[in-house]
């Protein structure tokens, strides 16, 4: 299935939290959400909550694995990053567009917004003014997910509320099983 997310409005896809005035950090926001925000919203759609038990990267993994199973999702592919027709490959703060065998580096467009937390009486919480960055490409967000029964709808982008229209689609990833010649390796090689 071809999984197309676009968001409604502007998204933050953090790289790292926000700064606040106790939490000093450099805060970013990366080109595409990773597949694990993917199948956060796609659990949504389904009424599949996912929480993160315990502490450390283990109870994450495990959490992720436990719901693509309940989502019987086998695989995920991408993801692509669409922009006024245009693929790219996303980096952390770059996109990637090969044209004509030539790699086009492409930073993506940011907007950097002041927030203010507020407390159940919805005033202003003490302490809590920060900084977010936000991605301000008008992009869509293209995975290949090999599942059954996905579900298209609206969901939240993220954990910070931003919505995105999910379209679900018939289509597979045109991956070639072998590569002749010379290739472009634009993420890191993992190889177990």
């Amino acid at each position: 299935m071809k999984v197309v997310i676009k968001p409604l409005g502007y998204a933050r896809i953090a790289a790292r939290p926000p700064s606040t005035p106790s939490i000093a950090a450099r805060d970013e926001a990366t080109a595409a959400p990773p597949p694990s925000t993917v199948l956060g919203m796609l659990g949504a759609l389904k009424g599949i909550v996912a929480q993160c038990p315990g502490p450390g990267p283990q109870g994450a993994e495990r959490q992720l694995v436990e719901l693509a199973q309940a989502l019987g999702v086998r695989s995920v592919w991408g993801p692509l990053v669409e922009i006024d027709g245009v693929l790219h490959a996303p980096g952390l703060d770059s996109l990637y567009a090969v044209k004509g065998g030539r790699v086009e580096r492409r930073a993506i467009s940011t907007i950097r917004r002041v927030g203010l937390a507020l407390s159940a009486f919805k005033t202003a919480a003490p302490g809590f003014l920060y900084t977010a960055t936000y991605v301000a490409e008008k992009a869509k967000y293209i995975y290949y997910i090999d599942a059954d029964g996905l579900r298209r709808g609206v969901a939240r982008l993220g954990g910070e509320g931003r919505l995105a229209l999910v379209e679900v689609e018939e289509g597979e990833a045109d991956i070639p099983e072998e590569i002749t010649g010379r290739a472009i390796l634009l993420t890191p090689l993992l190889i177990p």
